[in-house]
């Protein structure tokens, strides 16, 4: 029970924090928001297909999760450009930016979600997917550092996601 309740309000503080409820005057966030509400509903997606592959270790996992995500961004990139959000890039920005492109797929990536899946795979699958909703939150920090206090709604998230962490841990013990 403290785990639903703490998935809950942990989920209603990413969205407090992300801003989709609270828009600012002229502001047009609302789709990045949503998006960044919808990937951390991914992650939580992803950090539960782990528990039902126990038989693979975190290797495995990533690499067969990441060969199985390529036709789905491809899909999803080509379905962009048909309906025109996105534009294809051009063959020289694509050769040009490619070394870039290579090290940021290959080196902080696969370094990113390995070291992710090796913590979901030490702390378990439940603590894992709770600490996923601190996401926001270091955003909101990060932006405090860098100068930018956090409006009323981000700390009212911010708050929510750490009562929700709290009342997980708790309830574990």
């Amino acid at each position: 029970r403290s785990a639903l309740v703490g998935t809950a309000l942990a989920l209603g503080g990413v969205v407090v924090v992300s801003g989709v409820l609270h828009q600012e005057p002229g502001a047009s966030t609302l789709a990045g928001d949503l998006t960044a509400w919808l990937g951390t509903l991914g992650w939580i997606a992803y950090t539960r297909g782990a528990a039902r592959l126990p038989e693979l270790d975190v290797l495995e996992y990533t690499g067969l999760t990441t060969l199985a995500a390529w036709p789905v961004l491809v899909l999803a990139a080509a379905v962009a450009t048909l309906l025109g959000w996105s534009a294809p890039p051009s063959l020289e920005v694509l050769g040009a930016a490619a070394p870039s492109l290579a090290y940021i797929g290959l080196v902080p990536t696969v370094a990113a979600v390995l070291a992710y899946n090796f913590g979901v795979r030490a702390l378990g699958v439940v603590d894992g997917t709770a600490f996923l909703n601190f996401v926001p939150v270091s955003a909101v920090l990060m932006g405090a550092l860098l100068g930018k206090p956090p409006a009323l709604h981000e700390g009212v998230g911010v708050a929510m996601v750490v009562a929700a962490l709290l009342i997980h841990t708790l309830g574990q013990r």
